[in-house]
């Protein structure tokens, strides 16, 4: 008879047990579990008996034309694959380009807007219309930070997430 406070055997001890991946205490330690608990029994018995119905069925043996007929196709299929790595390994480095000449621009912006123009003769320019109009250089350096932000968003969106989606980390 099962008791009910019994920690049940997982199915991996189970299977380990089957397949002898267990130390001599484990599988001490397994058996006498298995003495008292009928429901890890009948589980064990089934793992058993899949194991001896996988090691009674026949191997299947390829064809002996199998590698040769794959070898043939192999140029065919490699060319209908797109090589994507030409591709992606330029691409941080355009975009790295794009992104400093966006923040060069930035802060050439701000440079021009954010000189002050207190020694000079006040003349009305495009450039004093536009900075009343838009504000002072707390307005461009807030713009400035928020463009790095976004562009290193888009670093990390675009080119970063692509390059390292299909690597994997041993």
């Amino acid at each position: 008879m099962m008791k009910k406070n019994i920690q049940h055997l997982t199915d991996d001890q189970l299977m380990d047990l089957a397949d002898a991946f267990v130390t001599e205490d484990e599988k001490q330690q397994y058996f006498d579990h298995l003495s008292v608990c009928e429901d890890c029994q009948a589980r064990y018995q089934t793992f058993i008996s899949i194991n001896e119905q996988l090691a009674s069925m026949p191997l299947l043996q390829p064809s002996v034309v199998f590698t040769e007929r794959v070898l043939d196709q192999w140029d065919e299929i490699r060319l209908a694959v797109p090589d994507v790595k030409k591709r992606v390994r330029l691409t941080p480095f355009v975009f790295l380009s794009f992104m400093s000449f966006l923040v060069i621009v930035s802060m050439i912006l701000l440079s021009v807007f954010s000189t002050s123009s207190a020694n000079t003769v006040p003349v009305v320019t495009t450039t004093h219309m536009v900075r009343n109009v838009i504000g002072t250089g707390i307005l461009w350096e807030s713009l400035l930070v928020v463009n790095a932000v976004l562009l290193l968003w888009l670093f990390n969106q675009r080119v970063l997430a692509p390059f390292f989606k299909h690597r994997v980390v041993a």
